[in-house]
């Protein structure tokens, strides 16, 4: 799972990212640093972990982590930011 800054200012990121899919196993899932993650019943939520957000610069891609499942699946990706 990678966020991408599309924007022209930088972003400092207080943020949740949230994946959600059906029919397919979790098997494995892990958070790179600066990252948190914790998944249950079809949904991963990958949580920035410094209090003061991550900075991410115009046309920055940052990879946060990984999903493994038993078979193929279609995820559904949201970005919430925290208050």
């Amino acid at each position: 799972m990678s966020i991408f800054n599309a924007g022209e200012a930088d972003e400092q990121l207080n943020a949740n990212v949230s994946a959600t899919w059906n029919g397919a196993g979790l098997t494995a899932s892990d958070a790179l640093a600066g990252w948190n993650l914790r998944s249950e019943n079809g949904r991963a939520i990958f949580t920035v972990t410094a209090s003061r957000g991550l900075r991410l610069p115009p046309g920055a891609t940052r990879k946060i982590g990984w999903l493994r499942f038993d078979q193929t699946t279609t995820l559904e990706t949201a970005l919430s930011t925290n208050k």
